[in-house]
C-alpha cells in the first residue's frame, strides 16, 4: 500500500538546453522488499519550443499574407479619401478669393465624386450670379455716370449762370478808380462767403467841384450767396434812386428813403429784408463828415485810442422800431483812421476753441494797424481772417473799409 509521495524538481543545462529532472519519492507500506521507490522524469520542453515556434512561423504568414496587405489597403484607401477632400479645401480656398472659374476633377462614382459634382454644380450658379450681377452693376454705374454727367452740366449752367451775376454785382459795386480818385488813403476788404455776396460796399458823388459830396457805405444785406445778392442788387438800386434821382443829400434821409421803398415793394407779406449798413458822406469842400447807421457803427482810431461810434438800433427796412434815423457827424483830426464794416468778421467761428472772433479783439487789431499802410492793413485783416477760421466753414460774407481822413 502506498502510505505517502513527495515530488522534487532540479533544473540543469545541457548543451545550451534546459534540462528538467522529475523526482517522485513513494513510500509503500506492508511489503517485505522495499519501503519506497524514486521515478526520475527527465523532460528538456522541445515539444513546447517547437509548438511555439510552428505558432509564430503561422502569425508570420498571416501577418505577411493578410494584415500587411490590408494594411496597405487601408492606407491607399484612406489617401484616395484624402486627396479629393484636400482639393476640395483649396479649390474652396481659392473661390473665396474671388477665383470662380475653379473646378474639381470628378472620377469614379463615391460620395465624394458626388459632393465634388455638388460643388462644381454651386460653383456654376454662383459664377452665373455674379455676371449676373456684374452686368447689373456696370448697368447701374452707366446709368449713374448718365447722371453725373447731367448733374454736371446742370451745376456749370448754374455756376455760370452765378458767375454772371457775380459780374453783374461787382459792376455795382464802388470801382477802385472811383475810389482813388475820391480818397487819398483807403483799402477795401471785401470776402464773400460764396460766389456772390450779401454784403456789398457802393459809392456816389453829387454836386459840382465847390460843392461835391462823396458818399460810401458798407452794407449787410439779408442773407448770404444768391438770395443775399439779389437783396443787395435791390439796395444798391435804392441808394442809387435816393441820392442821384431824388436829390436826397443827408445819410440820415437817404435810409429813410431806401427803408420805405423795401416796405412798400417787399415787405407787403410781413418779410423783413432789408440791409443793416453805414451810409457815410464827405463834403470834399468843407472836409466835413456826417453818417447814419442801421445797427452796425463806424470805428474811429486816434491817437489816444479807438471810439466806437453812435449807430440806430434798427434795420434799413421792416423791424420793430420805425422812428427816423439820426444824422451824426465826426470831428477828426487829419491821420485818423475811419474804419466801416459789417458782422461777419466779428462773427466768424475759429481759434483754438471754435468761438466768435468779436468785435473788442477786431476793433484793438484794427487800433495796432491803423499806422501801417493802408494795403499792408488789407493784407494782415486777410491773413488774420484765414488763420483763425482755420478748416472751419466761412459762415458770412465780411467787409470791411478803412479810410486815413
Amino acid at each position: 500500500m502506498i502510505q505517502e509521495k513527495k515530488d522534487q524538481v532540479l533544473t540543469e543545462e545541457k548543451d545550451g538546453l534546459k534540462v528538467s529532472n522529475h523526482f517522485v519519492c513513494i513510500e509503500i507500506a506492508n511489503t517485505g522488499l522495499y519501503d519506497s521507490y524514486i521515478l526520475q522524469v527527465v523532460t528538456d520542453n522541445m515539444q513546447e519550443r517547437e509548438l511555439l515556434k510552428s505558432e509564430f512561423i503561422k502569425f508570420i504568414k498571416i501577418l505577411v499574407f493578410f494584415i500587411f496587405p490590408l494594411s496597405l489597403f487601408i492606407v491607399f484607401r484612406a489617401r484616395v479619401l484624402i486627396k479629393p477632400i484636400k482639393n476640395l479645401s483649396e479649390k474652396t480656398k481659392r473661390i473665396r478669393q474671388g477665383n470662380l472659374s475653379e473646378r474639381i476633377e470628378i472620377s469614379g462614382a463615391t460620395e465624394i465624386a458626388e459632393l465634388s459634382s455638388n460643388f462644381n454644380h454651386m460653383v456654376e450658379e454662383l459664377q452665373e450670379s455674379y455676371r449676373g450681377l456684374e452686368d447689373k452693376v456696370k448697368e447701374r454705374t452707366k446709368e449713374i455716370e448718365h447722371q453725373k454727367e447731367i448733374i454736371e452740366e446742370k451745376q456749370k449752367e448754374i455756376v455760370d449762370s452765378i458767375n454772371y451775376a457775380k459780374r453783374i454785382q461787382y459792376s455795382l459795386l464802388a470801382h477802385k478808380d472811383f475810389l482813388e480818385q475820391e480818397l487819398q488813403e483807403h483799402f477795401v476788404f471785401f470776402h464773400p462767403k460764396d460766389i456772390v455776396s450779401g454784403d456789398f460796399y457802393w459809392a456816389a458823388s453829387t454836386g459840382t467841384a465847390t460843392n461835391r459830396k462823396f458818399y460810401i457805405a458798407a452794407c449787410d444785406s439779408t442773407g448770404h450767396g444768391v438770395p443775399g445778392a439779389f437783396m443787395s442788387l435791390l439796395n444798391i438800386g435804392y441808394l442809387n434812386e435816393a441820392i442821384k434821382e431824388k436829390g436826397i443829400e443827408k445819410p440820415n434821409e437817404v435810409l429813410n428813403f431806401v427803408r420805405q421803398r423795401l416796405i412798400d415793394n417787399i415787405s407787403k407779406e410781413g418779410q423783413k429784408d432789408g440791409f443793416d449798413g453805414i451810409l457815410l458822406c464827405i463834403d470834399q469842400h468843407t472836409k466835413k463828415l456826417s453818417y447814419a447807421a442801421a445797427n452796425n457803427a463806424p470805428l474811429i482810431v486816434r491817437k489816444d485810442g479807438y471810439e466806437e461810434l453812435e449807430a440806430d438800433r434798427m434795420p434799413v427796412g421792416m423791424g420793430e422800431r420805425k422812428e427816423d434815423f439820426k444824422l451824426h457827424e465826426i470831428n477828426y483830426e487829419k491821420g485818423d483812421v475811419l474804419y466801416l464794416y459789417t458782422d461777419g468778421y466779428a462773427d466768424q467761428f475759429g481759434g483754438p476753441k471754435g468761438k466768435k472772433y468779436k468785435y473788442r479783439p477786431l476793433n484793438e487789431m484794427l487800433q495796432k494797424m491803423s499806422v501801417d499802410k493802408m494795403e499792408v492793413q488789407r493784407t494782415a485783416l486777410a491773413n488774420e481772417f484765414e488763420n483763425w477760421r482755420g478748416e472751419l466753414e466761412q459762415v458770412d460774407d465780411v467787409l470791411i473799409i478803412g479810410i486815413r481822413l
